[in-house]
């Protein structure tokens, strides 16, 4: 089970975290007033879990009648410490269940390989490279077609004379 289907299943207010049916369990009793020892060796139990990531597993830490609030408060904090996310409470067999989802190794073989088998080309769009294509065009071109061009631009420069002068005429007025 993934963590996505494990979400969809029983993250409801129904089935709130707490045990599944068919997972293997490691049961600790948990004793009377828990100590810094006994609180170091139920933390190395939990990250013992979680580095072996295996499937449907996790620990149920049985409470006696003896256990107190504080004893409650300590496994809490543990959890806190080893950050571990999916963990319930199970009133009828007043039990704390520690629920370790597995995570998928990454396969790099499996991964696709986003650049491979593609052209990479340095594209230059600077100014100088339109003006590097218009001359080498421009000299291919036949002399007579320089005429043509000459001629072209001259009448271009008297139009937009033209409409200076009659642009200022009409803000003179």
């Amino acid at each position: 089970m993934t963590q996505e289907e494990y979400m969809k299943a029983y993250n409801t207010t129904e089935n709130p975290y707490i045990p599944i049916k068919g997972w293997n369990y490691k049961k600790i009793i948990v004793s009377k007033n828990i100590d810094s020892a006994t609180f170091k060796t139920y933390l190395s139990e939990l990250k013992e879990i979680q580095k072996k990531n295996i499937k449907n597993t996790g620990i149920q830490f049985i409470f006696q009648k003896e256990t107190t609030y504080n004893d409650f408060i300590s496994i809490y904090n543990i959890m806190i410490k080893a950050k571990q996310e999916f963990f319930g409470f199970e009133p009828v067999t007043n039990s704390f269940y520690v629920l370790h989802i597995y995570i998928k190794p990454i396969d790099e073989k499996t991964e696709p390989c986003l650049l491979c088998n593609d052209l990479i080309l340095l594209e230059d769009n600077s100014q100088r490279s339109y003006i590097r294509e218009i001359l080498f065009s421009l000299k291919k071109l036949p002399k007579a077609s320089y005429l043509l061009l000459g001629a072209f631009t001259v009448l271009c420069f008297i139009s937009f004379l033209y409409w200076k002068q009659a642009y200022i005429k009409k803000e003179n007025k």
